[in-house]
């Protein structure tokens, strides 16, 4: 994403005057197949999980709604049973499960349609470019030192 020089110098004058200092990401554990479960035709789906979450994986050969596409639905809650939501840690399950060039979708849904009955979270995954949505200049990760808002450190491993 281009910023114009007075929003890069705006964001980096906020930036400097931030006192407060995020912990490190946790490092990432992968994920490992836990069951497939097969509650009749059409309801089967794989149990996935790792040592903050678990995730369950349900593929569908079509049906998506943008080209009837194939995709998955990622169904994701922490060990801990609670509202944890990390963007790193749902983007590595979704990289872990549906592979690093699928990409993933989360749907705030209308007021009518709304779902909360527990503290699990949804990932709508499609191969790469079925979105004709989200930022198309490339990757673009920054460490705190580097970022134009604030930024929490990386694992120590993937920092260097």
């Amino acid at each position: 994403m281009r910023f114009t020089r007075v929003t890069t110098e705006v964001l980096a004058a906020r930036r400097a005057a931030q006192t407060h200092q995020e912990p490190p990401s946790l490092p990432w554990q992968r994920m490992r197949h836990v069951e497939t479960v097969d509650e009749g035709p059409g309801l089967q789906y794989d149990v996935w999980e790792n040592d903050r979450y678990e995730c369950t994986v349900r593929r569908f050969k079509k049906g998506f709604f943008l080209g009837n596409s194939r995709y998955m639905v990622l169904g994701i809650t922490a060990l801990d049973q609670t509202a944890r939501h990390d963007w790193r840690d749902f983007q590595a399950c979704k990289s872990d499960l549906c592979g690093p060039e699928w990409e993933a979708i989360e749907l705030y849904p209308a007021e009518s349609r709304l779902l909360d009955p527990s503290n699990r979270f949804y990932l709508w995954c499609v191969p790469k470019g079925l979105l004709k949505c989200g930022y198309t200049n490339g990757r673009d990760v920054r460490t705190p030192q580097e970022a134009i808002a604030p930024q929490r450190p990386f694992p120590a491993e993937e920092s260097s």
